[in-house]
């Protein structure tokens, strides 16, 4: 599996360990914040409520729950369009490693306009997926949630190969949405229930973005064959 192939890809690639280092340390401190962030909005909504009904104790044990089931999501949601951005100069590093000797793919990088415009969509389709999860959340419980962080993470985790490439977020929807493969469809659910555990999530993304970066090369190469 992809996600576990990337992961060991860097712990024994030291070269690759400081291009990992600061961009899993800026997203620390992004999902920190949005952790204090929302216990100061929350907390105080909490205890208001839960004084009405005479058990003020409730409202550290229902922060606890919103922290475990729902932050993870929303850091998935927020911090999954960026980090292809961020994370672009390992993505490019294990691409490098992985080609060796051979001569490097042409790329074609977007335009600032263009990845300004791919990122907005990347953000308006998180949004779109979030109402999905949770209005299907009702029904379903957390299976909305997972598919729906499956895509995300599938998508953004492999959004710098294909932005080297030119390729936007509608061609990467109809390759890797509209032409899955077993790889591609085991990389997509492990990365989407691994990034909604707290902590383990974020301390994994860069093993995840290194895996993205393997199963594309690897569609790359098969694509290729097949012409």
């Amino acid at each position: 599996m992809d996600i576990f192939r990337g992961t060991f890809l860097l712990w024994r690639t030291p070269r690759l360990w400081g291009l990992a280092l600061a961009p899993l340390l800026a997203a620390m401190v992004v999902y920190t914040l949005l952790g204090i962030g929302g216990g100061a909005v929350m907390i105080p909504l909490l205890k208001e409520w839960t004084a009405d009904m005479g058990i003020p104790w409730l409202a550290t044990v229902g922060f606890v729950v919103v922290w475990v089931f729902l932050f993870p999501f929303l850091f998935t949601l927020i911090g999954g369009a960026f980090a292809g951005v961020i994370f672009e100069p390992l993505s490019r590093a294990v691409e490098k490693t992985m080609r060796g000797d051979l001569p490097p793919t042409p790329e074609t990088p977007l335009s600032p306009g263009a990845a300004f415009g791919d990122t907005m969509a990347r953000l308006a389709l998180s949004a779109t997926l979030a109402l999905l999860a949770f209005g299907f959340g009702f029904i379903a419980g957390v299976i909305p949630a997972i598919i729906a962080a499956s895509i995300l993470t599938l998508l953004d985790y492999s959004a710098p190969v294909y932005a080297r490439r030119g390729k936007m977020l509608g061609a990467q929807w109809r390759d890797l949405i509209g032409s899955p493969d077993f790889d591609t469809a085991t990389f997509a659910l492990a990365s989407g229930f691994v990034s909604l555990l707290p902590v383990i999530g974020v301390l994994m993304l860069p093993g995840m973005v290194a895996g993205a970066t393997l199963l594309t090369l690897r569609r790359e190469g098969r694509d290729d064959a097949n012409r």
